[in-house]
C-alpha cells in the first residue's frame, strides 16, 4: 500500500506541475530570449567584453601626455641649515616643496597606435564570442523545445491508443459473451490494454523529463509549457535545393565564430607589431615646474648704527676718510615671496636607444610569432570544423526528408492493414493476437513518423541557422 500511495503522489505532482505551467505559455522565441538573457556563461562573456572596452579606452588615452603633481611637507627639529646664510642653526622648522611633471612620448615605434588596434580587434573578438554563445544556447533551446513538443504528441498518441484498446476490450468482451470468439481473445486484448497503459506512463515520464530539461536550460525553478503553432511538413520542406559548398561559403559570412577567429588573428598580428616596436628608439618630451618654502629662510636687513669707521686716507693730506657703519638683522621670507623666488622650470627632450637587453626583444618577437601561428591554426580548425558541421547538417536534412517520406508511407500502409484487421476482429474472424500485432506495428510506425517529423523540422532549422536565419517556429 505504501508503494501504491507513493506512486499516486508522484504522478499527481507531475500532472500538477504540468497544470501549473499551463498558466503561462512559452513560445520558442520567448524561450530563446529568456535563456540568452539569463545564461551565466553569456553574462561572463559580456563581462569579458566590457573589460576589452576598458582596455581599448585606456590605450586610446595613453597617447595623451601624462601629468603628475607632488606636494611634500617636512618638519625638522634641532640642527638645520639656514638657506639664507648657508650656516647651521639650531631651530625647529618646516619645509614645503611642490613639483608638477609631465612627459609626452613623441615616437616609440608606433607601439601605442598598434596597441589601440590590437585592443579594437580584441573587443570585436569578444563581441563575436558572445554572439556565438548566444547562437549555441539558441540551438540547444530549440532542440529541447522541440523535444517537449514531440513528447506532447507522443503522449497524445499513447492516450489515443489506450482509448482504442479500451474500445477493443469492450467489443471483444461482447463477442466472447455472444460466443463469436473464444475467451482467449479477450485475454489478448486485455493484455494489449495493459501494455498501452504502460506506454502511456512512459510517455508521461518522457514529457516530464523533457520539460525538466528545458526548464534547466532556461535556469528556471518551475516547469514551462510550450506554445507553438501547428507544425506541419510542407512540400517546400521536402525539397532541399541547397549546395553544401555554397552553404559553407555563406556560413563563413554569417557565423560569429568565424568572425571571432579572424579578429583574434588580426589581434595577434598587431601584438607582433607591438613587440617589434621594442627594436626602435623612444623619443620623449618632458617638462617640470617646481618651487619650495622653508620656515627658517630669512633676508638680511642692513641699517646704519650712527657710528663711523675709517676706510682710508686722502692722498697728500693724509686726512682720514670715514664711512658710516651698518648693522644687519634677519627677517623671515613670506611664503608667497619664496614661492615666486624659488620657482624653477625645466623642459627637455629624451632619446632612448635600445642597444642590448639580453635578447629580450628578440625572444618576445619569437614568442609572438609562435602565438600568431598557433592562432592562425586555430582559425583554420574553426573553418574546417564549420565545413564539417555544414556538410553534416546538409546530409542530416537530406536523410531526414527520406526518413520522413518513408515513415509517412509506412504509416499509410500499416493504417490500412490495421483498419482491415480491426474489421476482421469485429466480425470475429481473427484472434486478439493478430489484432495486437497489427496494432503494435501501426503504433510503432506512428511513433517513428513523429520522430522523423520533428527531426526534419530541427535539421531544416539548423540549415537555416547556418545561413543566418533566426530560429523561429
Amino acid at each position: 500500500m505504501f508503494y501504491i500511495h507513493f506512486f499516486i503522489c508522484f504522478f499527481t505532482c507531475i500532472i500538477g506541475n504540468i497544470t501549473v505551467s499551463a498558466q503561462e505559455k512559452w513560445s520558442l522565441q520567448k524561450c530563446v530570449e529568456y535563456a540568452t538573457a539569463n545564461n551565466l556563461q553569456i553574462k561572463q562573456s559580456i563581462l569579458a567584453q566590457q573589460t576589452s572596452e576598458v582596455n581599448l579606452f585606456q590605450n586610446k588615452l595613453s597617447i595623451l601626455p601624462n601629468l603628475s603633481g607632488t606636494a611634500q611637507q617636512n618638519f625638522s627639529f634641532g640642527r638645520n641649515i639656514n638657506s639664507s646664510t648657508n650656516t647651521y642653526v639650531v631651530s625647529n622648522s618646516n619645509y614645503n616643496s611642490f613639483v608638477i611633471n609631465s612627459d609626452l612620448t613623441l615616437f616609440n615605434g608606433f607601439n601605442k597606435i598598434n596597441q589601440i588596434k590590437e585592443s579594437e580587434f580584441d573587443l570585436e573578438a569578444n563581441k563575436k564570442s558572445t554572439d556565438q554563445m548566444v547562437n549555441d544556447i539558441s540551438l540547444n533551446v530549440a532542440s529541447a523545445f522541440l523535444q517537449v513538443v514531440l513528447d506532447k504528441e507522443q503522449l497524445s498518441v499513447a492516450q489515443d491508443q489506450v482509448d482504442l484498446s479500451k474500445e477493443s476490450v469492450d467489443h471483444t468482451h461482447k463477442l466472447v459473451a455472444g460466443g463469436a470468439l473464444a475467451e482467449g481473445s479477450l485475454f489478448d486484448v486485455q493484455a494489449q490494454l495493459a501494455k498501452d497503459q504502460q506506454s502511456l506512463v512512459t510517455a508521461e515520464n518522457n514529457l516530464s523529463l523533457a520539460i525538466l530539461s528545458l526548464q534547466q536550460l532556461l535556469n528556471l525553478n518551475k516547469p514551462v509549457d510550450t506554445d507553438v503553432p501547428s507544425l506541419e511538413v510542407t512540400a517546400d520542406m521536402l525539397s532541399i535545393n541547397a549546395d553544401p559548398e555554397k552553404l559553407y561559403e555563406l556560413a563563413l559570412t554569417t557565423q560569429p565564430k568565424v568572425a571571432e577567429g579572424q579578429f583574434k588573428v588580426n589581434s595577434f598580428k598587431k601584438a607582433l607589431t607591438v613587440v617589434r616596436g621594442g627594436y626602435y628608439p623612444t623619443l620623449s618630451l618632458f617638462g617640470s615646474i617646481s618651487t619650495s618654502y622653508s620656515s627658517i629662510a630669512q633676508n638680511a636687513i642692513y641699517e646704519p648704527t650712527g657710528g663711523f669707521s675709517p676706510i682710508g686716507f686722502v692722498e697728500g693730506t693724509n686726512e682720514i676718510v670715514e664711512s658710516p657703519t651698518y648693522g644687519y638683522t634677519y627677517q623671515n621670507i613670506p611664503f608667497s615671496t619664496q614661492f615666486n623666488n624659488n620657482l624653477g622650470k625645466i623642459i627637455g627632450v629624451q632619446l632612448s636607444v635600445p642597444i642590448f637587453n639580453n635578447w629580450q626583444n628578440r625572444s618576445n618577437v619569437q614568442r609572438s610569432k609562435i602565438n600568431l601561428e598557433n592562432e592562425q591554426l586555430n582559425f583554420s580548425i574553426t573553418k574546417q570544423q564549420l565545413q564539417k558541421d555544414v556538410e553534416t547538417a546538409y546530409m542530416n536534412a537530406v536523410g531526414a526528408v527520406k526518413s520522413y517520406l518513408a515513415s509517412q508511407q509506412s504509416v499509410e500502409s500499416l493504417k490500412k492493414a490495421f483498419d482491415y484487421t480491426t474489421s476482421k476482429l469485429n466480425a470475429g474472424l481473427i484472434t486478439g493476437i493478430d489484432y495486437d500485432t497489427a496494432k503494435n506495428n501501426y503504433e510503432s510506425a506512428v511513433s517513428t513518423l513523429l520522430q522523423s517529423k520533428y527531426t526534419l523540422i530541427f535539421d531544416l532549422k539548423v540549415l537555416d541557422f547556418y545561413q543566418g536565419t533566426p530560429l523561429t517556429l
